[in-house]
């Protein structure tokens, strides 16, 4: 309200605008009595105060005190609401790389800033495929858009989809995640259904084959959380211990065996009191007990965490770690959410993707710079992002794509504000992902 008093004066007293206050956009041309239609000499279908000057020598007195008071009443109404024309936009947004219709907004254009998904509103949680999204509702139904070569947007078809559109016959889900071509759903009766590519034994039917609507995963019963990436799977148990399914070229299985794929679901070794899972490109992660980590798979990028740079069929603990709440897995990189709201990063750092303002590769834990007040992670396959207290969304590492969604396309090995974001819930990405979600 401390620039309603400037313009005012000026639309009153016939004085010029100050610097930076204008009134373009506050009243239509078509209110204003005695002003000529101003699309032949002015852009657009508004007026603004030096067009009111520039015709002022053609209207009549009466004209022009009627203009001001028009002009002056409808801006006093405009600007007895601010609320209106600053309120954060509501609905899922994305931002990097637009593979397929991978942002849901109707284009293939990759952008650097985030755009609005059309069709939602809001969603409960995100996640992503390599080439889709995938959206929870808060009434238990999925959407999801983008690639769908090999059914993973579980419509039946194998057509891709620039915008959001329902999982059919699904409902009462209370998880998504998403691997590299494949989907998997937790359902509120604690079994899990999964669809989209299945040549690794990624569904967990008992086939290699895909599937383009969802089918149900052999054996599970009790899941209290699910975890994909690449083409391997993990599933929570409610007593705290894990399963997994899929690929297992490196242990990313945790099962004690590399190189054998399970196309049904296998125990986890030596894993009891888990509280949260998460999965990479080719290694697992594990918060358990009273906020340690346990982690599998791939380690030659420091993935791991352990110290070295060696695979492991079995988890092993993450050196110096403990209060953390939650844990996030990139392609080939980690990230922990503490109980302070920091947050830890370890493994590959070619782009600054761990945010310790170094490119170097770490396999242990080191801190993201100066984030604080972090409420949720994810990881993209080479990019980072942060949730703060504030609803706002921090993001760093690789940013070829836009990624980062900060407007530029430079990496950044330190967190940067994404551009215009407001009053976000929910973040998301994949292990495969160069872009990101945001949602109210």
């Amino acid at each position: 309200m401390l620039q309603v008093m400037p313009i005012m004066r000026a639309i009153v007293h016939d004085l010029p605008v100050p610097p930076g206050l204008r009134v373009t956009d506050a009243v239509p041309a078509t209110q204003l009595p005695g002003y000529p239609d101003p699309t032949a000499r002015e852009t657009g279908d508004r007026m603004t105060h030096s067009a009111n000057a520039r015709y002022r020598g053609i209207r009549s007195i009466a004209a022009d005190r009627a203009f001001r008071a028009v002009a002056t009443s409808a801006l006093m109404v405009i600007l007895a609401l601010p609320a209106a024309a600053s309120a954060a936009p509501k609905g899922v947004f994305g931002w990097g790389l637009n593979p397929a219709g991978a942002l849901g907004n109707g284009t293939e254009m990759a952008t650097n800033v985030p755009v609005k998904a059309k069709v939602l509103t809001a969603a409960a949680q995100l996640t992503a495929s390599r080439f889709s999204s995938i959206a929870r509702l808060s009434n238990g139904t999925v959407e999801d858009w983008g690639s769908n070569e090999y059914g993973e947007l579980g419509n039946g078809t194998t057509t891709k989809s620039l915008e959001p559109e329902p999982v059919p016959s699904l409902a009462g889900v209370k998880k998504v995640a998403a691997g590299s071509t494949h989907v998997i759903a937790l359902l509120s009766n604690g079994t899990v259904v999964a669809w989209g590519n299945g040549v690794s034994g990624q569904l967990g039917d008992g086939a290699e084959t895909g599937s383009d609507v969802p089918v149900t995963v052999s054996g599970l019963t009790n899941v209290k959380a699910i975890a994909a990436g690449g083409s391997t799977n993990l599933a929570l148990l409610k007593n705290g211990t894990v399963m997994s399914w899929g690929y297992n070229s490196h242990g990313q299985l945790g099962d004690g065996n590399v190189g054998t794929d399970a196309l049904v679901p296998v125990p986890v070794k030596g894993l009891t009191k888990v509280k949260a899972i998460a999965e990479g490109g080719f290694f697992g992660l594990a918060v358990v007990g009273k906020g340690t980590v346990e982690a599998w798979g791939a380690g030659s990028n420091g993935e791991l965490g352990d110290g070295s740079t060696e695979d492991s069929d079995i988890p092993v603990p993450v050196n110096g770690l403990s209060g953390v709440k939650t844990v996030a897995a990139g392609g080939y990189h980690s990230l922990a959410l503490l109980t302070t709201g920091t947050v830890k990063s370890w493994g590959y750092n070619c782009c600054g993707q761990l945010g310790n303002g170094s490119l170097v590769n770490s396999d242990e834990p080191v801190t993201v710079t100066g984030l604080s007040g972090v409420t949720a992670i994810a990881a993209g396959n080479a990019h980072s992002l942060a949730r703060l207290s504030n609803k706002t969304v921090e993001s760093w590492g690789a940013n070829q794509y836009g990624e980062l969604g900060n407007g530029t396309n430079i990496n950044s090995d330190i967190p940067t504000l994404v551009s215009g974001l407001t009053g976000i819930a929910v973040i998301g990405s994949g292990t495969e992902s160069n872009f990101s979600l945001a949602a109210t």
